[in-house]
């Protein structure tokens, strides 16, 4: 890996520790990994973008007249990038790994889900019909990353007061 790629590496973790989400989402029956921040600089996302593409979005919400912008990577995309950051992860790693299997484990599953029904590719497979076991992975999976997010809001070094 190139030094200039490690600081770029480096820098989106910490602002992934930090400020990011990285979460499985349900719609429709189906599981997505999601990797996001949210900023009210748009500077900072744009240079996420930049290095690994994505979408950003604003925030319209009206009661908030602060504008708030979201970087947003998913799937494929979003298991690439945290393979690319892991090294430098260091609050979120074990959710990193979490995602990163999910995702490994979605696209073999594409893979041979699509070929059975002699269909190239996996691009924009929707598969409306899987197996029990894969609608299983996919809830246990999601369930894993909702208890680390639980886990990680609870700090680590309390001080008690009498």
């Amino acid at each position: 890996m190139k030094q200039q790629d490690c600081f770029k590496y480096a820098y989106i973790a910490g602002l992934i520790d930090g400020e990011g989400c990285i979460t499985i989402l349900k719609s429709n029956g189906g599981h997505s990994l999601t990797v996001s921040i949210n900023q009210n600089d748009g500077r900072i996302l744009d240079y996420c973008y930049g290095v690994f593409g994505g979408a950003i979005y604003i925030n319209k919400d009206i009661r908030n007249p602060n504008k708030l912008w979201k970087w947003q990577v998913t799937n494929e995309k979003a298991m690439e990038m945290l393979k690319k950051i892991y090294p430098f992860l260091t609050r979120k790693k074990i959710e990193a790994e979490t995602a990163i299997e999910f995702e490994k484990h979605k696209r073999i599953f594409l893979k041979k889900w699509r070929k059975s029904f002699g269909v190239k590719g996996i691009a924009g497979a929707q598969v409306t019909h899987q197996p029990e076991y894969m609608h299983k992975y996919k809830e246990e999976k999601y369930l894993k990353l909702q208890q680390l997010k639980r886990q990680l809001q609870e700090p680590r070094a309390a001080v008690t007061t009498n």
